[in-house]
């Protein structure tokens, strides 16, 4: 058969049995990532790769999110590739968002188009892509990306509902201390009755409590502290390392915490070295000042 044969030709255009079992194979795992997406961002690359496929002609996407209506906005998710999408598409996205409403620019038969994504009327990112000439016309573009935008409310209601979900466990937490340390009658009690609670609560050993009296820090109460002479030499420790986040007034961690602001960490340093403890954790309480 010769090169000129049209049958040739069409033999080896026409995708065949294994292009299509290619494609079948590239859904299915992007349709079992979508499911089973962690984050966020494995949510909406999954999502991006699945609209941008269902969508003639669209060559390049990117998805932004960000804090409702404040922001900052920022890339979740590009397709195909990071690479791959140009200036262009990102530009239209920060317009959309500017604007709070779809944009569309194209030059040299390449259309961009953006469509910012709200939920109960708060801005909450924008999906921007770009289409080729022989794509689908930018209003059947918008309304592709409307159908699909559904899906980043789903994320947001899931995203609300394990905030909630946190809140209502924290809740339960500060109700259950709370109650424990009302039924006590004295003070002492129910200074020992909350240090106690945190220490079953947060699995921490051990908890104190102190308080700034003339300039000083006196521990009101402390669980699991075990031999006169220790509890002695850790009261002192604690006071310390007490003090040391009272002078800054903020919270102190040690080891510290990167993503931090820097804090003086010697005596917490100290209480750990010497008590053999993997972390201490030090929270300044303020009332009236």
């Amino acid at each position: 058969m010769s090169a000129n044969d049209p049958a040739d030709l069409t033999a080896e255009t026409e995708p065949g049995p294994q292009d299509q079992v290619s494609y079948a194979v590239l859904d299915q795992a992007l349709w079992n990532q979508f499911a089973n997406a962690g984050s966020p961002e494995e949510f909406a690359q999954s999502w991006l790769a699945l609209l941008c496929r269902d969508i003639r002609g669209v060559t390049a996407g990117v998805v932004v999110l960000g804090e409702p209506d404040i922001g900052p906005f920022a890339p979740a998710a590009f397709w195909p590739e990071e690479e791959a999408v140009g200036r262009s598409v990102t530009a239209v996205a920060e317009q959309a968002i500017t604007k709070r409403q779809p944009v569309l620019s194209g030059q040299a038969g390449i259309r961009d188009v953006a469509l910012p994504i709200f939920v109960d009327g708060h801005l909450y990112g924008v999906c921007a892509v770009s289409v080729g000439a022989d794509g689908l016309h930018p209003n059947e573009v918008i309304r592709h990306l409307r159908w699909g935008s559904g899906w980043i409310e789903v994320l947001v209601r899931r995203d609300q509902e394990r905030n909630y979900e946190r809140l209502r466990e924290r809740t339960a937490v500060a109700l259950d201390m709370l109650a424990s340390v009302l039924e006590q009658k004295r003070f002492q009690a129910a200074c020992t009755a909350l240090v106690t609670e945190l220490a079953m609560k947060l699995k921490c050993d051990p908890v104190s409590i102190g308080f700034l009296r003339r300039r000083q820090i006196h521990v009101a109460a402390i669980s699991h502290a075990a031999g006169f002479g220790t509890r002695m030499n850790l009261i002192r420790d604690i006071c310390a390392a007490m003090s040391e986040a009272v002078d800054q007034e903020a919270v102190v961690h040690y080891p510290a915490n990167p993503n931090w602001d820097y804090r003086v960490t010697l005596m917490h340093e100290e209480l750990a070295r010497a008590h053999k403890a993997d972390a201490v954790l030090t929270v300044p309480v303020q009332h009236d000042g």
